[in-house]
């Protein structure tokens, strides 16, 4: 394991493309963690999802995969259980059938809308990204949690005058 003093941090990595991943404390000590990717010319950084808010449902305000390349990443984070999926796109089911992930496993669907709201329903705890890649950059977030919806929600800036920024606001 790695040893890492209060306040500080460590950078590995492990040259792979798998998951799921699971960063686990192994003396009980509170950790936090995040993802960091650089695609092309561009930079994401992910938060790590706590493994013991892990639900059932998840929702994204939209999902592009018509002018962009954008698909889902569902992981079922079980030793022993198959998850069960289905996926609505502005209230319609895309897939025909479930999809059967086994322990430890993850899936990629993709779509080919334009179109939200997304919603992700999983017959045991699970976790899920959006992944999109737009020209030479690469942007992932992670679903929002049903039971964490509030009607409340706040940002540290908007910048539509640098930039092109814009909400997107999304009702379940």
């Amino acid at each position: 394991p790695y040893a890492i003093a209060p306040g500080q941090r460590v950078f590995p990595r492990y040259g792979i493309n798998g998951g799921p991943v699971q960063v686990v404390s192994t003396n009980g000590v509170p950790i936090f963690t995040s993802e960091r990717t650089k695609y092309g010319n561009s930079f994401n950084e992910v938060l790590g999802y706590p493994g013991n808010k892990l639900a059932t449902e998840y929702w994204f305000t939209w999902l592009d995969d018509a002018s962009m390349i954008t698909y889902l990443v569902i992981g079922n984070p079980s030793t022993t259980l198959t998850a069960h999926v289905d996926v609505y796109i502005n209230g319609v089911k895309q897939n025909v059938t479930p999809y059967a992930i086994a322990p430890g496993q993850r899936v990629f669907p993709r779509y080919g809308v334009n179109s939200g709201a997304v919603q992700v329903v999983s017959d045991i705890p699970i976790f899920t990204s959006e992944r999109s890649k737009y020209q030479s950059s690469f942007n992932e977030i992670l679903g929002v949690p049903a039971n964490q919806l509030t009607t409340d929600y706040w940002f540290t800036s908007l910048d539509d005058l640098g930039m092109t920024t814009e909400l997107v606001i999304a009702a379940p």
